[in-house]
C-alpha cells in the first residue's frame, strides 16, 4: 500500500479557512488544531478501509515517524520501520522498539544499520 500527507477535510481547506493552528492561536508544539493526517495514519486508515492484512509487512518511509505515528503504529501488526531522514530525540525510536517492532535506518541504497537515536 501506499500513503502519503494528507490535509483534512480536503487539500485546500487550509486556504479557504486559513491553517487551524492559527484559527484557535494553538501554542507552538500543540497538534491539536494540525490539519494534516501523516502518512503513517493515512496508511493505516487505507489498510482499514481495504481490509488489507498488514501482519508481517514493513513500512518503508522517509521520515522517522513522529511520536502520534510511532504510538499508532505499535498497536498494528507491521513487523519492521525502515526511516532514512532522522528528526527526533529517539522517543519514536524507543516506542516502536518497546512494541517489539524491528526499526532500521536506512543511511545509502547499499546499507541498513540498527537506530542508534
Amino acid at each position: 500500500a501506499t500513503a502519503f500527507n494528507k490535509t483534512v477535510p480536503y487539500q485546500t481547506f487550509a486556504w479557504h479557512f486559513g491553517p487551524q493552528r492559527e484559527t484557535h492561536m494553538a501554542a507552538p508544539g500543540d497538534l491539536n488544531y494540525y490539519d494534516t493526517i501523516h502518512a503513517e495514519a493515512n496508511l493505516i486508515v487505507a489498510a482499514a478501509k481495504n481490509c488489507t492484512n498488514l501482519s508481517g509487512t514493513t513500512l518503508f518511509i522517509n521520515l522517522l515517524p513522529c511520536p502520534n505515528c510511532a504510538k499508532i503504529l505499535c498497536e498494528t501488526d507491521i513487523n519492521e520501520v525502515v526511516y532514512s531522514l532522522d528528526h527526533s530525540d529517539g522517543y519514536a525510536v524507543a516506542l516502536l522498539e518497546k512494541a517489539g517492532k524491528t526499526v532500521r535506518r536506512l543511511i545509502d541504497s547499499e546499507k541498513l544499520i540498527r537506530s542508534e537515536v
